[in-house]
């Protein structure tokens, strides 16, 4: 990883520009609440397409 920094930067600005977010993929999160029932279903995929979106409303 190569950040070029001025002179005279601090210990703190060189951890924040080292920092770089790298992202590693998505998922899908599907959640259904029913506060007043007390329910709540909660499922992370791999994906989200319409075949999930139907699975999830079909299973909850």
């Amino acid at each position: 990883m190569n950040v070029n920094l001025r002179e005279g930067t601090t210990h703190v600005q060189k951890e924040a520009a080292a920092f770089l977010y790298m992202r590693k993929g998505s998922c899908g999160v599907f959640l259904f609440t029913e506060p007043l029932a007390g329910r709540r279903h909660v499922q992370a995929n791999e994906r989200r397409t319409k075949v999930d979106w139907a699975l999830q409303i079909r299973n909850y």
